[in-house]
């Protein structure tokens, strides 16, 4: 199985594409390995660039009807997605991990659902989300001043509050941290991880950076019955990369991960 990330670059053996074209996804899996070799494709998109995923992914299908591509949006930004692609690629055929395409979907949630996506803003001149106050816009053009803000969450957080979290332990950040950030983090240990993030970023300033606390997962994955076009493992009852069921329907108001899937076109 084959983990991309839009709008981010490479991380290991998690694809990084670009967003600039239709076709990215489909040149960057070519560009990495000529003729496909991977029949299922787990796109972990930023909320703000699912469409662009969803686009990308029809080009894929259209080229190969036979690849499976589930595109599934996420409340965090590309380094948090690039993190968890990088650490469900780890488990696969762990004890721990996961054997099959839907049990590392399952494995993404679990991940994702304990993880932290944060923005440090050394300013507020560029940020459009959340939108900053006449007051912390004021506030942040004093050098010494900074701020947290967590997707998912509403408003910004003073920097020298910190930025909280259960644990020290499990922090990333896109590249070289500078020596204001490290003091406004208090102590806590940074990963510096050579990653660049382009695309639309509402959330980030020229200046911003991102910052993850990536969580292990708090379960592992279950096995389950298999779907019965790409046999990976149902997620619920639906299938993340064609979006069938047991008996290839969706039952009316069942919630699903989006997916894309050669006859069926996207899942909304």
């Amino acid at each position: 199985m084959l983990i991309a990330v839009p709008g981010s670059s490479d991380l290991g053996g998690v694809l990084g594409v670009s967003t600039a074209n239709p076709e990215a996804l489909l040149r960057a899996i070519r560009d990495r390995f000529g003729p496909f070799r991977h029949r299922h494709v787990l796109v972990l998109s930023p909320r703000q660039l699912a469409s662009v995923a969803r686009e990308q992914a029809h080009v894929v299908i259209a080229s190969d009807p036979a690849v499976r591509v589930c595109v599934l949006p996420l409340r965090h930004h590309g380094l948090t997605l690039s993190l968890i692609g990088r650490a469900v690629l780890a488990a696969e055929l762990r004890p721990d991990g996961w054997s099959d395409p839907g049990q590392a979907v399952q494995l993404v949630h679990s991940i994702a659902a304990r993880s932290r996506s944060l923005i440090w803003h050394p300013s507020l001149g560029s940020v459009e989300e959340p939108h900053p106050s006449l007051g912390e816009r004021i506030v942040g053009l004093v050098p010494a001043r900074s701020y947290f803000h967590e997707l998912g969450s509403q408003g910004l957080v003073p920097a020298r509050s910190g930025p909280g979290g259960p644990t020290p332990y499990g922090w990333h950040v896109a590249g070289p941290p500078s020596a204001q950030l490290q003091t406004s983090l208090n102590g806590v240990h940074l990963e510096s991880v050579d990653l660049s993030l382009a695309g639309r970023r509402p959330y980030a300033g020229r200046r911003s950076v991102e910052i993850t606390q990536l969580a292990p997962p708090y379960a592992r994955p279950l096995a389950g019955p298999a779907c019965g076009s790409c046999t990976a493992t149902l997620v619920g009852s639906l299938c993340a990369f064609c979006g069938c069921g047991p008996a290839g329907v969706r039952q009316p108001g069942e919630a699903s991960p989006e997916s894309v899937e050669a006859e069926r076109g996207v899942r909304i």
